[in-house]
């Protein structure tokens, strides 16, 4: 691998924050990051999704998991369910 490719697939973290209200906000730069929020953000679309969307997975040594993906200024999953 040249020192061009090691350059070009680094991932640069711009900015992290975490709030205990919004929990981690990290700006980062890299092509995977900008399909990866383009795929969920389609799904979420897709799925007529208004204030969120869960996506099932198993991982071998974890189990089953949830992923949800949330608007910043909806309201959680919990939070609705309380209605």
């Amino acid at each position: 691998m040249s020192d061009k490719t090691a350059v070009e697939n680094e991932v640069i973290i711009e900015e992290a924050s975490f709030s205990k209200e919004r929990g981690w906000n990290i700006k980062a730069k890299h092509p995977l990051f900008v399909t990866l929020i383009e795929s969920v953000a389609a799904c979420f679309k897709d799925s007529g999704g208004e204030n969120y969307v869960e996506f099932s997975a198993y991982h071998q040594d974890l189990g089953g998991l949830t992923i949800t993906i949330q608007r910043q200024d909806g309201k959680t999953p919990a939070m609705l369910a309380a209605k």
